[in-house]
């Protein structure tokens, strides 16, 4: 009996002596490293568990060293089994209390540490294999050689931002967003030698048989290269465009969710049925608008005001993003019924209709050659004080002017930084050129648009009409 327990004592003292030692020297290579990595949790935690381990090590060398010391000399062992079971009770109260302790470690660091890294990813930066990268990687083998497995994955589609931490993840980004702003300045050279050769501007700037105006402006402008007037587009103002293309997008369904004052899906027959068709673009326009977070944090009464007199004006920028170019016709959703532009013919007039229909051609090719730049110039234009044309009724001042202004004015930036960059200035100007005069010439044709359904709607007309058209309309 006591030769066994000699045994077991003797192979208890190797075992922890040498992870007493293994202890000692992994605290001492993270006590340097870590001096470097203050900040760093995962090689805390690591440390954490080797210092546990370190106590824990140390513990059980005594009990197995007094132990084996009265193993060796039975002649001082207390004799009797109550001394034995005493002896052991002791034993196991004192392992259990400390392999608790390494548990909680142990479950820190996996939890924590090797959720995202790997023990080998602490310590060093890379990986080398032995057998000069000629290691054949299977699902049994994968263990063997971290090198060419992380080579084999690689090769396989796996990105390297996954290994980074989550700081360098951020300097990552940050990077990528710099790199993606100077590819899209490097590449302008070559877009604005293929947008000169395209037949856009031409269309863009001259219609046939129209009486807008279609002045070049940039032979009065300085000449310059196009690397000191380009205005630089910063990734905040690239996360802008995407939340308004976003906020178009999901227009539909959100005003869906809130419910539409008519259904969309009911063909209109009549006058007043085709303006309360029109009640539901002009509420999914308004829920594109609530989206966008400047206009959000504008006062309640100058909410109310820029939508009572600015939302019919930009319909027809509205329209260019609703029309689909395989069937022809102005339709929202495969759900909607399209557009009636016969009734427009019976109230408007053909000379009128020819009118705007040249306006919104003029409009669509811009929405062809970059939607983007219709969404944005919504925004512009919804957000300036002023906008209506109509006689009838005053437009009231602003509670707060000022914020306004303000969301006008970046909106405005933005686009034009967004096509200076993407389409160089002289590209860049005369868009902007074609969008301001087609819109003032539409605002004298809106004009007409809404004195002619004011004088062909009657009285019951007006009081079976929606009250949001009612608003617009600025029917009392």
């Amino acid at each position: 009996m006591i030769n066994i327990l000699v045994v077991f004592g003797g192979v208890g003292l190797c075992f922890y002596s040498l992870t007493f030692l293994a202890c000692i020297i992994m605290i001492v290579l993270i006590s340097i490293r870590i001096r470097v990595l203050k900040s760093n949790v995962s090689m805390l935690l690591i440390y954490n568990t080797y210092l546990t381990l370190f106590l824990f090590a140390t513990i059980m060398l005594l009990m197995y060293a007094y132990n084996e010391h009265g193993n060796l000399n039975p002649s001082i062992w207390l004799g009797g089994r109550w001394c034995q079971i005493r002896t052991y009770f002791v034993h196991v109260c004192l392992c259990a209390l400390y392999y608790s302790f390494i548990l909680q470690a142990i479950f820190r660091l996996f939890r924590i540490v090797f959720y995202q890294y790997k023990i080998l990813q602490s310590f060093s930066e890379t990986f080398h294999c032995r057998r000069n990268n000629a290691c054949e990687i299977t699902f049994k083998t994968r263990r063997h050689c971290s090198a060419c497995r992380l080579a084999k994955c690689l090769m396989n589609g796996m990105k390297r931002d996954r290994l980074l931490k989550k700081k360098q993840k951020k300097l990552y980004k940050t990077k990528e967003n710099q790199n993606f702003i100077l590819q899209t300045n490097n590449e302008i050279h070559e877009q604005r030698s293929e947008l000169r050769s395209s037949t856009f501007p031409n269309h863009l700037l001259t219609i046939n048989n129209t009486n807008m105006v279609s002045t070049d402006f940039t032979k009065f402008l300085p000449q310059s290269s196009f690397e000191s007037n380009q205005a630089m587009i910063s990734s905040h103002d690239i996360q802008r465009i995407e939340v308004v293309q976003t906020a178009f997008e999901k227009r539909i369904e959100l005003a869906a969710r809130d419910g539409l004052p008519w259904d969309p899906s009911v063909c209109a027959t009549t006058f007043l049925q085709y303006l309360n068709f029109h009640s539901v673009p002009a509420i999914r326009l308004l829920t594109f608008f609530k989206q966008i977070p400047e206009f959000k944090q504008l006062n309640v009464n100058d909410k109310l005001i820029l939508t009572k007199y600015n939302l019919l004006p930009v319909f027809i920028l509205n329209s260019t993003l609703l029309y689909k170019m395989d069937t022809k016709q102005i339709q929202e959703t495969d759900t909607d019924v399209p557009w009636t532009l016969s009734i427009l013919r019976t109230i408007h007039g053909n000379e009128l209709c020819l009118k705007v229909k040249k306006i919104f051609q003029s409009f669509l090719h811009i929405r062809l050659y970059d939607y983007k730049i219709i969404q944005l110039s919504l925004v512009v234009l919804f957000l300036t004080k002023g906008l209506s044309t109509g006689d009838a009724v005053s437009e009231p001042i602003l509670n707060d002017g000022t914020a306004v202004y303000r969301a006008h004015n970046y909106y405005i930036e933005l686009l034009w930084k967004y096509m200076e960059t993407i389409y160089g200035f002289e590209q860049t100007f005369r868009i902007y050129n074609k969008i301001v005069t087609r819109f003032l010439t539409w605002q004298k044709l809106e004009n007409k648009l809404r004195h002619n359904i004011e004088q062909n709607l009657s009285k019951t007309d007006e009081n079976e009409l929606l009250p949001l058209l009612k608003s617009l309309l600025h029917i009392s």
